[in-house]
This record gives C-alpha cells, structure tokens and sequence, in this order.
C-alpha cells in the first residue's frame, strides 16, 4: 500500500483539530499547517484506482473508520459502483479550495461524468499515525453559471 505522509507538522495539526476545547479554533489550512500535497495526492490515487476498477488500492486509501463500515474492498467497489457513478466514471476532475470547518478538513473536487454533469465532491480527511485518509465524502450537482 502506498502512504503518504505529510511534510508539515502532523503533531500540531491533529493537536489543533482535536485538541481541548480551546477559546479559539485553530484553522491548520490557513496557518500552513496542512500539506495540501499529500491530501491531494491520496484522493488523486484513490480516484485513479477506481477509474482502473481496482477497488482493493481505491480501498487502501480510506480512513480506518471507513474500512470498517465497509469491512472489504469488495463492499466499498459495489458502494461506489452503485451510490457514485460519477465518481466511478468521472471523465476528469480538479481540485478547489482545501477548507476547515472548526471540526473537519475538506478537500473540494469538481468531478465532471460521462454525460458531461458537473458535480461537487467534498472529501473529508483525516490523518491517522501521520498519513492521510479520505474519511467521508458528500457530493452535489455543481452551480454553473451562464458565461
């Protein structure tokens, strides 16, 4: 399994995001405490292993929690399979802003399917012993404006 592991301060950051409750939330995004790199690259090569159909690599790159919910890589393929064509399928994507919500870190992905529908992806991250995990993932139609 190939990890990656982030060039910047794993301690503080996970002491940030889940420290004691603090009179101020910490934003790691904005204070150069997250490696955007290495949260990119983990969703790039999940997105590149499911685009191949190899679920057991796509698999590797979820978080602990969310391999247990799924329990095998054959579960999380028909979850996909099933729940996010788009994902699946996806003809192209690109990466936008890396947020902080004061509880979770996002990473938006516009991913664009077969029919040419554009959707947004967050992917929500999580670092576990230093490396980078996708822990959960909401998705919408994206908002296209008329140029």
């Amino acid at each position: 399994m190939i990890r990656f592991v982030s060039a910047l301060c794993a301690g503080a950051l996970m002491g940030g995001i889940m420290g004691s409750a603090a009179a101020q939330t910490i934003d790691p995004v904005q204070r150069g405490m997250v490696d955007a790199a290495g949260v990119q690259a983990a969703i790039e090569l999940q997105i590149e292993a499911i685009g191949r159909g190899d679920f057991k690599e796509a698999f590797a790159y979820a978080s602990p929690q969310i391999q247990r919910r799924f329990m095998t890589p054959d579960n999380f393929a028909k979850m996909v399979r099933e729940g996010y064509p788009m994902v699946h399928m996806s003809m192209r994507h690109s990466f936008g802003p890396l947020m902080f919500d004061g509880r979770h870190l996002r990473q938006a992905v516009v991913l664009t399917d077969q029919a040419g529908r554009v959707w947004q992806a967050d992917y929500h991250m999580k670092m576990v012993d230093g490396v980078w995990y996708i822990d959960g993932f909401s998705l919408r139609p994206a908002v296209q404006t008329e140029a």
